[in-house]
Formats: structure tokens, sequence, C-alpha cells
């Protein structure tokens, strides 16, 4: 019986001890890194992103997904020479540009929000000539942030 109770006590405390790790009951997500590669390039006489590697492969202007509390990494090349970059700005994220074939520019931010966003090209005519796409967090934000960086 005394054996019983000491594991029942301790079972007690696990679940207490892990409901208060939960925080304010936002979902954290997987925090996991999500990665994406994109191509920039002409299409049909648009300027587009062009999706490369997994579920988004081939697809124009792909929809990117995460999920709040995750990491995301893109990267974009320019198979077009012509000049780009790309901008998540509802995550502060601004990249530096890719000029000449081949160029390539790598963005790492923290998702600390949910909802549709939009990332686009912002280098002037490029968002208006097709370069744009959404970007998918399924999750509650969070109350405090990561921290945000682009790295060439």
């Amino acid at each position: 019986m005394k054996k019983f109770r000491n594991i029942l006590t301790l079972g007690l405390m696990v679940v207490l001890m892990l409901s208060a790790c939960g925080g304010s009951g936002a979902q954290a997500g997987t925090g996991k890194t999500v990665e994406y590669t994109l191509q920039a390039t002409l299409k049909d006489g648009r300027m587009v992103y062009i999706g490369l590697g997994g579920d988004i492969h081939g697809q124009v202007n792909p929809v990117l997904k995460a999920n709040v509390g995750d990491t995301v990494k893109v990267t974009l090349s320019s198979i077009d020479g012509t000049e780009h970059n790309i901008s998540f700005l509802d995550f502060g994220i601004d990249s530096e540009h890719v000029l000449g074939q081949g160029s390539s520019v790598t963005v790492t931010f923290f998702v600390d929000k949910g909802g549709t966003f939009d990332y686009y090209c912002t280098i002037p005519g490029h968002r208006e000539a097709g370069m744009a796409g959404s970007f998918e967090v399924t999750g509650e934000s969070l109350s405090s942030s990561g921290t945000n960086s682009a790295a060439p």
C-alpha cells in the first residue's frame, strides 16, 4: 500500500510539473526547422517563385506552411539572372538581393504568430508582376517572440 501511495504521489508531481510548463495555453508548435527552396524566374511572362523539392516542387508561388514555434529557413536562388529578393515583412524579414544566375540568399526566422501572411519580392514592380505567395501558419500567437535574422 505504501509503495502504491509513493507511485501515485510521484505521478501527481510529474503531472503538476508538466502542466506548469504549459504556460499561457498558446500552441507552441513543433519546434522544428522547416526548410524551403525557391527559385526566382520568369514563367509565362510573369516574375514568379518556383518551389524546388518536397511538396512544393514545381509549384508557382507555392503556399509555404509552418506552425507557431517553428523556425523557417528559406533559400532563394535566381535562375534568370535578374535581381530579386524575398520578404516576410510580417516577421521582419527582408532578404538581401540575389543578382546573377545561380546566386542565392538564405533567410531564417522564428514563427511567433499564426495566420495567413504574404511573402513577395520588394524590388519595385516585381510583386505586381506576379512575384508573391502565401505563408500559412497554424497555431496561436506566442506572447514572446524569438529572434529573426536574415543570413546571406
